[in-house]
């Protein structure tokens, strides 16, 4: 017998509802209490091989723990534009980083990385760092462009998250680009086995649709009635 919790959880941007939220934990219970959202967009002066002159093929490795995503290849250029977006579930940002490591394709060697300290995203505005990053290479003027959005699952309901949803659904049906490739705001409904809750995973829109109370089905039809008549 498989035994599934489902449970519907708001994303905060308040960094004080990430205690909340861990002191409302049980002890043995190892669970996500984040979400990382990052949109990859490009890096600059790249350094090329030592022992050539031709341009590297670049591809971004991030992870957080044991989660590991790869980027695409830009292939022959020391200026990369992926324009990605990346997700990671977190157990606790006070502890967690994010790595990156820019591989050459070509020659499978390592150009360059970063470590960001995600406790650093506590402490900036709603939680959001959109910035360069530097880059360790052997050319110092070598950087990211990212950024990073950090929101903190919460059970915990707040008026203010419903209407940061409702803000973020007119601005997806509007300008026609998906909600979470604007902010990275919207709601997610988690499922967890009560075996391990380790087993945490994003439910898709049906699911989402389904388990919501019926005011929030409400606000999703007059969204998608919004969207078709513009």
């Amino acid at each position: 017998m498989l035994h599934v919790q489902l449970t519907w959880l708001w994303l905060a941007s308040q960094a004080n509802e990430l205690d909340r939220v861990v002191e409302q934990q049980s002890e043995e219970e190892i669970a996500h209490v984040g979400i990382l959202m990052v949109f990859l967009d490009s890096a600059r002066n790249l350094p090329r091989g030592k022992k050539s002159l031709n341009e590297p093929s670049p591809q971004a490795v991030l992870s957080v723990g044991q989660q590991i995503q790869q980027s695409m290849i830009k292939h022959v250029t020391s200026e990369p534009r992926w324009e990605q977006n990346f997700r990671f579930l977190l157990h606790n940002p006070n502890y967690q980083n994010l790595d990156i490591e820019i591989m050459d394709a070509k020659s499978k060697k390592l150009i360059g990385g970063a470590v960001i300290k995600l406790k650093l995203l506590l402490t900036a505005e709603d939680m959001v760092m959109d910035q360069k990053f530097r880059i360790k290479t052997s050319d110092p003027d070598s950087y990211l462009q990212m950024r990073l959005c950090l929101r903190i699952l919460t059970p915990n309901f707040n008026p203010n998250y419903i209407d940061d949803v409702e803000t973020l659904i007119h601005e997806a049906c509007v300008t026609g680009t998906p909600v979470d490739q604007r902010r990275g705001d919207s709601v997610a409904a988690l499922y967890q086995q009560s075996s391990s809750a380790e087993n945490g995973t994003p439910v898709d829109d049906d699911v989402k649709f389904r388990f919501a109370s019926k005011s929030q089905q409400t606000e999703t039809v007059k969204a998608k009635k919004f969207c078709i008549t513009q």
